[in-house]
């Protein structure tokens, strides 16, 4: 394999909540019609109406992201961004989503790496959709647990697609390809002092595929409603203020895989699993065709003196699988 240099291509896009929006695919193809290795897939995210640091650190939950190579999947339907990549920037071990600055928009830069380069021949094409979920809204406590209406019109993003890879020479044609994989579990909003198990389904985290999949790792994020500095999420999970140890100390989680094996015995603290700065669980195992894994997460506020502001958590499977490359 040749690679001829690098190749950097985008798109820009702009989201209001409830909307899906499709990436211009000129934009996003090779302009040479040359094959290429895709290393990683970069989003910026601009919060833009109304700026200010709350939309922006929620936008890793309200912005998802729908990636396909021809008619193959590299994501279960929409995954959230913040369960899909990792943070970049100078604030990357507090919330990694927010550059904040008063009184201007915020911005926030994430990559998803893929596990292995991508090949993608010069006559195919990989596509982006990206879904505006909404923000929560400024709402006061609910009852026995149930979930906050998470939808708020007034919420706009601007968010930038870059393809960052390499041109390769059409002369060199794969054995196998990695397509990478991702998919994703995501609960409920709650804002009461209350007990709340949330399980994910076999239709969550799982391996759609009639071959093996190399699973990377699982990335777990916990998302407040009202989160307005930058470090919102580092806050939540280990520092001082309003919601001081909500994830550490009443947020667990079980997890079992589809033929009953314990990943996580005892409940665990979700930040035990997911360590900062990159909020990763690195396992490096394989999961069968067809098979899933099981998430249970118990949020426990009954016991906080304190008000608990809207909180959910997104955890993620991030891996790949090998396929006979078939022209």
């Amino acid at each position: 394999m040749k690679a001829l240099g690098p190749i950097l291509l985008s798109a820009r896009l702009t989201l209001n909540a409830g909307q899906r929006v499709m990436a211009q695919s000129i934009r996003l193809q090779n302009p040479f019609r040359m094959p290429m290795m895709l290393d990683e897939i970069r989003y910026r995210i601009v919060n833009v109406s109304p700026s200010g640091a709350a939309g922006s650190v929620l936008a890793h939950w309200a912005i998802r992201a729908r990636h396909m190579l021809g008619r193959t999947p590299l994501t279960s339907d929409f995954v959230p961004i913040g369960g899909l990549t990792v943070p970049l920037g100078p604030d990357y071990i507090d919330s990694g989503i927010n550059f904040a600055v008063a009184g201007t928009e915020t911005r926030g830069w994430r990559t998803w790496k893929l596990p292995k380069p991508l090949y993608i021949p010069g006559t195919e094409l990989l596509t982006t959709e990206l879904y505006h979920a909404g923000t929560p809204q400024n709402a006061s406590p609910v009852g026995s647990g149930s979930a906050i209406s998470p939808f708020n019109v007034n919420q706009t993003y601007v968010v930038d697609v870059v393809y960052a890879g390499r041109t390769i020479s059409d002369d060199f044609v794969p054995e196998k390809i990695c397509v990478p994989f991702a998919s994703a579990f995501v609960t409920p909003f709650v804002s009461t002092n209350i007990l709340r198990v949330d399980q994910s389904s076999e239709a969550d985290i799982r391996n759609p595929f009639n071959e093996e999949l190399h699973v990377q790792r699982f990335i777990g994020r916990s998302v407040l409603q009202q989160s307005t500095t930058p470090a919102g999420e580092f806050d939540n999970l280990f520092a001082g203020g309003s919601m001081a140890d909500i994830t550490t100390l009443f947020t667990k989680v079980r997890a079992a895989d589809s033929f009953g094996r314990i990943l996580v015995r005892d409940p665990a603290p979700f930040t035990h699993l997911f360590y900062l700065p990159d909020r990763t669980w690195t396992v490096n195992t394989k999961l069968q065709p067809r098979g899933f894994y099981l998430f249970e997460v118990e949020r426990d506020f009954t016991s906080y003196s304190g008000a608990v502001t809207a909180n959910a958590n997104i955890i993620s499977m991030m891996g790949y699988r090998e396929v006979y490359y078939q022209p």
